[in-house]
């Protein structure tokens, strides 16, 4: 959850999505009354607390106001209620004086004069404390989007009304909407130029791709615990049961045995018990630290365009799954039971267990091995010409893959253009199965 901040203090307002709702919509008008009179407004919200729509000044006004909020940059514009901007007509901070409605159509029409049909805004009354509160939604500005520009003159004669001409530019600036300078211009002509397709000119290369095949079935799983078994029921033979050594005596023996072969042997079978469900993800470790196979993949962009926030997907069908590391995969493994013939105080586990690392990097790629394997890598910017080099990720899959190639698809998306750029490559599957050692 994220909340709106303006240089002096929040708003008591959510701004994680857009706000869509009448709920949401009142929850706006709500925040804006509870907060103090040193508010300041934002680039993506504007009020005003008093108006007469039925002036043509204030249809002027509110154009001026649209358009600006559609002149923002897409990118920053998105960091706050999704990307959306609205106009509060009837509400200041500390006070909510409402406005008289008027016709919808007439108050279309109005603004219409003045900005042009592309962009999109709609105009929502919303009652709290029993006035009427008029908001005006701005949709967000997407990549292609053309200037905003005024389609006519108006002049007012009013102290305090500003006036504009055909053709004037305006964008919001900390907090005010404001003729456009040329650095405005600037961000405005590559928002329009980012329309270019992508698809055919971003793409993915394959450095490598391949993954070992872990056999880690039902049959592998109990023959794993039956050798385990074995190897730890072994210093029990010839062992006389329930036989103490003596604690007494010039032979004092620190290192006694102080369990019940019985006791022993239901130590070893809990323990494999808590091994069975973990195994296949021991397995999948253990290949990757003795295979280590991988995917490396390099994002190209042969355009003269930057891309910002680039993003690529990789999906594989089929039992197929990804790790950025081997300790990734390693799930937290109990320890096996003491060995017996040893006391406590000389206890050396012959399997320590291994710590639990966390599943996902934070700033590292978002794996979902649930079903088929999806890997989202995390956001980039590519310069003209560029090439990225993606986190490698190691793959494993069923023993049954052995040797059957598999075909990966790649999706890229870049927030600062319009277009999905995708693909396909082999992942090659290694013919030599890994199975979990006999112990």
């Amino acid at each position: 959850m994220s909340w709106s901040y303006n240089g002096s203090m929040a708003l008591i307002l959510d701004t994680s999505r857009q706000l869509r709702s009448i709920d949401e919509l009142t929850e706006l008008v709500r925040a804006i009354a509870s907060a103090p009179p040193s508010e300041s407004e934002t680039d993506w919200l504007e009020w005003k607390s008093q108006a007469d729509l039925s002036e043509q000044r204030w249809h002027v006004q509110i154009a001026k106001y649209i358009a600006g909020f559609a002149n923002r940059d897409p990118i920053v514009a998105k960091r706050s209620a999704g990307g959306c901007s609205y106009l509060v007509v009837g509400a200041e901070p500390g006070h909510v004086v409402g406005v008289k409605p008027i016709d919808s159509a007439n108050l279309h029409s109005g603004i219409s004069r003045y900005v042009r049909n592309t962009v999109r805004w709609n105009p929502q009354y919303i009652e709290h404390e029993g006035k009427q509160v008029l908001i005006f939604t701005v949709e967000p500005p997407e990549p292609g989007d053309p200037i905003v520009a005024m389609l006519r003159d108006f002049q007012s004669n009013e102290r305090g009304t500003s006036s504009c001409r055909k053709g004037d530019v305006f964008v919001r600036r900390h907090g005010k909407t404001e003729l456009a300078e040329q650095e405005d211009y600037d961000m405005l002509a590559l928002r329009f130029a980012a329309s270019a397709e992508l698809a055919s000119e971003m793409s993915v290369e394959l450095l490598e791709a391949a993954a070992v095949p872990v056999a880690c079935g039902s049959d592998v799983i109990a023959n794993w615990c039956q050798t385990k078994r074995r190897s730890l029921l072994e210093p029990l033979e010839g062992a006389v049961e329930d036989v103490i050594p003596s604690r007494t005596g010039p032979l004092f023996i620190f290192n006694a045995e102080d369990r019940t072969a019985d006791e022993y042997k239901s130590q070893v079978d809990s323990y494999l018990r808590e091994m069975t469900p973990l195994l296949h993800l021991v397995a999948r470790a253990d290949a990757i630290r003795e295979r280590a196979p991988r995917m490396q993949l390099v994002v190209v962009n042969q355009t003269e365009h930057n891309y910002a926030g680039v993003r690529v997907e990789v999906s594989i069908d089929g039992d197929v799954w990804g790790y950025q590391t081997a300790e990734e995969a390693q799930p937290e493994v109990p320890s096996p039971p003491r060995k017996w013939g040893v006391g406590p105080g000389f206890h050396l586990p012959i399997y320590s267990a291994t710590p639990r690392i966390p599943k996902q990097d934070f700033w590292g790629p978002h794996i979902d091995n649930s079903g088929s394997i999806n890997i989202e890598f995390p956001d980039f910017d590519l310069r003209p010409g560029g090439r990225v080099n993606l986190d490698p990720i190691y793959l494993v899959c069923d023993a049954g893959l052995a040797g059957k190639p598999l075909t990966a698809k790649w999706r890229a998306t870049s927030s600062s253009a319009s277009g999905i750029a995708g693909g396909e490559f082999p992942v090659k599957v290694l013919s030599e199965i890994f199975s979990l050692p006999a112990n």
